[in-house]
């Protein structure tokens, strides 16, 4: 999931989607409109009786801000959230969080005896499992996130916008070659021969015929690739990673009348969303995040 707005948990249960297939969260900044709904969302999750843990990516903050949150409402004793803060100063954590915390039915403060009966323990967030380090970029540096799920790597790009922003390219691994069956038969190959020639083994007949694997498995398939550029006016630090991508998703908040609008607060015109898409030559872009006066234009004036 890329950010997390007010009222997601709501849009979930108003689609098809399974919560419980919830991996990571990604989220871009730290403004309301983007992670907000995170708190309602990991209630919504607890309550369906998850247990698996939740990884959760943002920016210096996003773990103040979760486990603030949590705090003030009465903590937490639900699945594990795995905190991982994108960060410029990679301060190192030497353990795991643990946050104590005065139940809202409860009137003794921490310090009164015994503690254990009036305080918990049941709220843990984990910052960085294996005590990594934040990660750290230089400016317009790429950080990668390793391998997330599924055969999917994941990588954050620093980009421009009135808070600290960052841009998310997800990146499938390429898949093996179509095996070229009929030929493979053709040469004599047979039952588990044909699934050692997919996974690219060479073959040996009994008659001491080779059949190699390059001969009839196609090249590997490209993976996909998805950038999302949420809030932001300049991604020059996505190019290297994002290039060639299957779908670009990114901001389109003005037309380009209000170019220096755009500069101001951080978006991006709808030329600037089309230019970035061109120059990463992206297969497919789309737009999102239109204001409101986008829909009083007539359907054949163009935006851009």
């Amino acid at each position: 999931m890329i950010d997390c707005g007010e009222g997601t948990q709501h849009q979930i249960k108003c689609s098809q989607l399974k919560s419980s297939k919830l991996h990571s969260i990604f989220i871009t900044h730290l403004h309301g409109d983007h992670c907000y709904g995170i708190f309602g969302l990991l209630h919504m999750l607890k309550a369906g009786n998850r247990t698996n843990p939740l990884h959760v990516y943002g920016p210096i903050g996003i773990q103040s801000l979760i486990t603030n949150a949590l705090y003030a409402s009465g903590g937490w004793n639900g699945f594990e959230i795995i905190i991982h803060e994108l960060g410029v100063h990679g301060t190192k954590y030497e353990q795991d969080t643990i946050l104590n915390y005065c139940t809202t039915s409860e009137t003794k403060p921490p310090s009164t005896s015994p503690s254990q009966s009036y305080h918990q323990t049941s709220f843990q967030v984990i910052l960085n499992p294996q005590n990594k380090c934040q990660f750290r970029y230089k400016p317009n540096q790429i950080i990668s996130l390793g391998e997330i799920d599924f055969g999917i790597s994941a990588f954050a790009c620093p980009i421009t916008h009135r808070v600290e922003t960052f841009g998310y390219v997800f990146i499938e691994k390429d898949k093996e070659g179509i095996l070229n069956a009929a030929k493979a038969t053709a040469l004599g190959a047979k039952g588990p021969q044909m699934g050692m020639l997919k996974r690219g083994i060479d073959v040996t007949l009994k008659n001491g015929t080779t059949i190699y694997s390059k001969d009839v498995v196609g090249d590997n398939i490209r993976g996909k690739k998805i950038a999302v550029m949420q809030d932001c006016s300049y991604i020059d630090s996505a190019f290297e990673i994002a290039k060639d991508c299957d779908v670009l998703i990114h901001e389109c908040t003005y037309d380009q009348s209000h170019y220096d609008n755009a500069i101001t607060f951080g978006h991006s015109t709808a030329s600037m969303a089309a230019t970035h898409a061109l120059n990463l030559k992206a297969k497919f872009c789309c737009s999102h995040n239109f204001p409101g006066f986008f829909f009083f234009l007539h359907i054949t004036q163009k935006i851009y």
